[in-house]
């Protein structure tokens, strides 16, 4: 298999397991609403994380 249809296979498979991710989280949720507030809130934190790791890692 050539690495860019590698590569696009696993960032299907990644989006996949998000998607799954999400649906486990919200369900048994009584209020959807504020469970999605919750997960992006969440989202939001995790991503604000990653890109202060990736700009720390670059000063070095």
């Amino acid at each position: 298999m050539v690495a860019g249809q590698q590569q696009e296979d696993e960032l299907l498979r990644t989006h996949t397991l998000a998607q799954l991710g999400l649906i486990e989280y919200l369900e048994g949720e009584d209020d959807l609403g504020s469970a999605l507030e919750r997960f992006k809130k969440q989202l939001e934190t995790e991503l604000s994380d990653n890109n202060n790791n990736n700009n720390n890692n670059n000063d070095d």
